[in-house]
């Protein structure tokens, strides 16, 4: 996959839940949308990186807001 790509599919993954899931369904749905774009990209190691960088920085946004770790 080229990197243009790679780095498109990450953005609009970020964009469809930012700032950050707010319920456990969406997090649990924003985790089951990064497992498929994984799986339908074949796992390609750059776009696995970015999109597990974003689900991250969502934990991290909501550690921020709420001064805790979204619990599951």
């Amino acid at each position: 996959m080229d990197h243009k790509k790679a780095f498109r599919i990450a953005f609009d993954f970020f964009e469809r839940w930012k700032p950050c899931p707010n319920t456990l369904e969406e997090w649990e749905a924003a985790a089951r949308e990064l497992g498929a774009i994984g799986a339908k990209h074949g796992s390609d190691p750059l776009l696995c990186g970015l999109i597990i960088a974003v689900y991250d920085e969502f934990d991290r946004q909501w550690k921020e807001r709420n001064g805790t770790q979204c619990e599951s």
